[in-house]
């Protein structure tokens, strides 16, 4: 199949626009903050990029606890709210119970709310529940469910074949027993994606974190904003700290990206 020259350039255009901010922050890791400051990449060496790597982790801001934090935070958020939210899915998908409906339409009503308007409730919330500064804080108002997988769970199991499901029911299997024997696994590669997206949202979360915890359990994101003070802009520190936060959202896509073509050619075919 050939493609065509406008399709070429405008795939060129996407990848240039992608790859050169990595390329940046690579560049201002191993450069020094006046460098940076007169945009001069030409200085940039591995030796600056070591020196300003070891400064971030083990420097006031002690990044690496704060990537440590963030990287917990994230393990716990996919390991909780994937399952839950499969399972309330499956529940909407097929089962039927008093308020099923409204319920699903409330919930779905959630995800449209913008998360800024419930910020200072659940501040009030967690405070109260001595939770300000600790990791719970953090995740209890999400860990749970999240509306927008909710969605595509349930988008995803109405898309399964019945005779698959009936079939799994003739062999004996209860309501538990179809959704982790046979409805997950033939969603295995879709669930991947919801908990890479799970995991990455989680991982670049700002406001929450800084809000309830802040600096008694800095997320990485957090840490990264210290970085900069009134007087300092420390954008050689600002960068290697950037450059350290891509690597775990990175390695978690490399390390799912085969399940990840899947998903991708199976919604083609659907």
């Amino acid at each position: 199949m050939k493609i065509s020259l406008p399709k070429i350039l405008i795939l060129s255009l996407f990848l240039v626009a992608t790859v050169v901010p990595f390329v940046l922050v690579a560049l201002g890791a191993m450069s020094s903050d006046a460098a940076l400051s007169r945009l001069d990449f030409g200085q940039a060496s591995p030796a600056q990029f070591v020196d300003n790597i070891s400064e971030v982790l083990w420097g006031p801001s002690n990044f690496a606890a704060a990537l440590g934090n963030s990287l917990l935070l994230c393990v716990v958020m996919v390991v909780i709210q994937v399952p839950s939210t499969l399972i309330a899915a499956y529940a909407f998908a097929f089962f039927s119970f008093p308020g099923k409906r409204g319920l699903y339409v409330t919930l779905l009503a959630a995800y449209l709310i913008p998360a800024v308007t419930t910020v200072i409730p659940l501040f009030f919330v967690m405070t109260a529940l001595g939770m300000k500064g600790t990791p719970l804080g953090i995740l209890l108002p999400y860990v749970l469910f999240s509306p927008y997988a909710l969605v595509l769970f349930r988008e995803r199991f109405e898309t399964l074949p019945r005779e698959l499901l009936d079939q799994a029911r003739v062999d004996g299997l209860g309501p538990w027993g179809v959704l982790w024997f046979v409805a997950a696994p033939a969603m295995k590669s879709f669930i991947t994606l919801i908990s890479l997206v799970t995991f990455v949202t989680m991982w670049n979360a700002f406001l929450w974190p800084r809000l309830i915890a802040g600096s008694d359990w800095p997320t990485a994101t957090v840490a990264m904003s210290s970085l900069q003070g009134q007087y300092d802009s420390n954008w050689h520190l600002v960068l290697s700290a950037a450059f350290l936060a891509l690597i775990p959202a990175l390695s978690a896509f490399v390390i799912v990206r085969n399940n990840l073509v899947t998903t991708f050619v199976e919604e083609t075919d659907n």
